[in-house]
């Protein structure tokens, strides 16, 4: 498909609106305008006078006081972790299940 461009003004006075906007599309597509601007992303910013989270995770079964090998958990340690959110990680023993997670659960 090829467009004829014409720079004169009484071209430019009867061309309608397609017009224009084949010949944008023309430039656009040959590399001479620039590419449109990406959508701007927003912004999230936590509070300093938020409260950190409480985040409940499984302990590891080898290494005590470390974190376990649940990829939910993880991934919402990476989100928290990513927006940049206070949070206080509670590491859980499954075997032995403290009585505030067992109430905190079944409430």
């Amino acid at each position: 498909m090829a467009v004829l461009l014409r720079s004169t003004s009484a071209a430019a006075s009867t061309a309608g609106p397609s017009s224009a906007l084949l010949a944008t599309t023309f430039r656009r597509s040959r590399g001479c305008l620039l590419p449109r601007a990406a959508p701007q992303r927003r912004l999230y910013v936590a509070r300093a006078s938020a409260q950190p989270l409480e985040v409940c995770a499984k302990e590891s079964i080898t290494i005590p006081g470390r974190l376990g090998d649940c990829p939910f958990t993880q991934r919402v340690l990476l989100t928290i972790e990513e927006k940049h959110l206070p949070y206080d990680l509670k590491l859980v023993d499954l075997a032995n299940k403290p009585d505030w997670y067992l109430s905190a659960r079944h409430a």
